[in-house]
């Protein structure tokens, strides 16, 4: 079951992607597509509650409060990504989050005092290691040759 969900995870997550890139390109404004898709998922939810497909808990103030720095850790988490969408490839937005928890995992050693990971971990660690490569391999290349062309960012 858990191969199932991770799977449909996979493909809901590049789904949503490439729907949001198409989206950007036809309604350049991230901020606003990022709030008409949150207000159309609480409808949802209100709506699915209201019928009784859905359980849901009422909002509280002390929720809300409690949950808060989630909500914006969150939020900004989205911002950032729709943002960076907007402004590079769709392929350039998923090396890049590909590569993300290894900072994460790094920050969490280094502030949290997390352990190590294990052998395993860094192994897989030295495949994904030709991503950020490539991505900088891109940027010395664009500043370098004058007749490179690349689609996403360009460092000047």
């Amino acid at each position: 079951m858990s191969y199932v969900l991770a799977v449909g995870y996979a493909l809901t997550s590049a789904t949503l992607s490439i729907a949001n890139k198409w989206a950007l390109v036809r309604f350049p404004f991230p901020g606003t597509l990022t709030l008409l898709q949150f207000g159309f998922s609480a409808g949802a939810v209100r709506f699915l509650k209201a019928i009784g497909v859905l359980e849901a808990d009422f909002l509280s103030f002390t929720k809300v409060r409690q949950f808060a720095p989630a909500v914006i850790m969150f939020y900004a988490a989205i911002a950032a990504n729709m943002r960076l969408l907007s402004k590079s490839t769709v392929d350039t937005f998923i090396v890049v989050r590909s590569v993300t928890p290894i900072f994460t995992q790094i920050c969490e050693i280094i502030f949290l005092r997390a352990d190590w990971p294990s052998q395993d971990a860094v192994r897989l660690c030295g495949v994904a290691l030709p991503f950020p490569c490539s991505m900088l391999g891109h940027i010395v290349a664009s500043t370098v040759d004058d007749q490179y062309r690349s689609c996403g960012f360009r460092v000047s």
